[in-house]
């Protein structure tokens, strides 16, 4: 048994039986899997309890032969359970179950499947959207993409092109080299899987080089 009992005078407030058995997982594997692993798959497993005690299931990933893992559905009572592989890395991983009584747990582990690779996920923050600006202006680009198979991309991993022409790499860059007309400004992520994907933002330059509004009219204030 668990008990809560009150110091002051003894009194138990709460007690609970505890199972001296712990739950037993078998047989855990995805149900007639695509080679390599993708879309949605079935996972299904075998639980029960010496006992008989009702059982919760948890259900996990991992990509490093567990060492670590990802928690994919917590506390479903069933014993089958749909996963999307959409945002699961790809590469050699198993999916582990774990069972509990609310105090004793079980586990089990499924072969080891071939997931497939994913393309990482580019966003580009600044500038937020379309933007406009004069012939000259300095313009910031900041960016980042997550990989479901190397984490956070940096470094050569992010190129930022306008064109045929490469403006720099990495999550950060500025330019102030566009000339006047339309430029479509490209970020493209690259992961260790040579999987790439693309954001763009347009940056519409007029050939004015004068400054703003407010400028211009300080400037007249001080000329008359």
């Amino acid at each position: 048994q668990v008990r809560i009992i009150r110091l002051s005078d003894g009194h138990i407030l709460a007690l609970a039986s505890i199972s001296a058995h712990n739950p037993v997982v078998k047989n855990v594997a995805l149900v007639n899997p695509p080679n390599p692993v993708s879309g949605t798959v079935t996972l299904s497993w075998n639980g029960s309890h010496p006992d008989g005690l009702p059982l919760k299931y948890d259900i996990f990933y991992s990509r490093d032969n567990g060492k670590t893992f990802q928690p994919l559905i917590m506390h479903t009572a069933h014993t089958s359970e749909a996963i999307g592989t959409s945002t699961l890395g790809g590469g050699q991983a198993i999916f582990q179950v774990i069972a509990s009584d609310g105090a004793n747990t079980g586990s089990a582990d499924s072969p080891v499947y071939t997931m497939a690779n994913k393309p990482p996920k580019p966003v580009i923050t600044l500038p937020a959207k379309a933007i406009h600006i004069h012939f000259g202006q300095l313009v910031n680009f900041s960016g980042s993409a997550l990989d479901g198979q190397d984490g956070q991309l940096q470094g050569s991993g992010l190129t930022w092109t306008d064109g045929a022409t490469v403006l720099g790499t990495g999550g950060q860059i500025s330019v102030h080299s566009f000339n006047p007309g339309v430029h479509t400004v490209t970020l493209t992520a690259k992961n260790s899987a040579n999987l790439t994907a693309s954001a763009s933002v347009t940056v519409t330059v007029d050939d004015n080089v004068e400054p703003d509004g407010p400028d211009r009219k300080s400037t007249r204030l001080n000329s008359s």
